[in-house]
């Protein structure tokens, strides 16, 4: 994507006499693979460190987060009615127009 962006970008500059050549073409682009995984969001020792202290502010709401893999502006947006105590369990986030459509296919 970044040198289809990159291209476009030049092409335009080109069209408008900001530049004389699309330098992405000249660029050699290494991708990396997206199955691999990049990262451990929290460590093991990091996921005991916030369940030893999920009495201290906000900690039980990054808790919930980290579970539910919910974003800020979407774990905010949870309604009460949505929100299943006894059961253990609630019901929120979002989903862009791309993950629905991958969900639908």
């Amino acid at each position: 994507m970044a040198k289809t962006v990159t291209s476009q970008m030049f092409e335009y500059g080109i069209k408008h006499e900001y530049c004389e050549k699309n330098y992405a073409e000249l660029v050699t682009w290494e991708y990396t693979n997206p199955e691999e995984e990049m990262h451990v969001p929290f460590s093991e020792d990091e996921l005991r460190q916030l369940w030893a202290n999920k009495e201290e502010p906000f900690v039980d709401i990054i808790l919930m987060m980290i579970y539910t893999g919910m974003r800020a502006s979407e774990f905010i947006t949870i309604e009460k009615k949505n929100v299943f105590l006894e059961d253990k369990y609630l019901i929120g986030g979002m989903k862009t127009e791309a993950g629905s459509q991958a969900h639908e296919s």
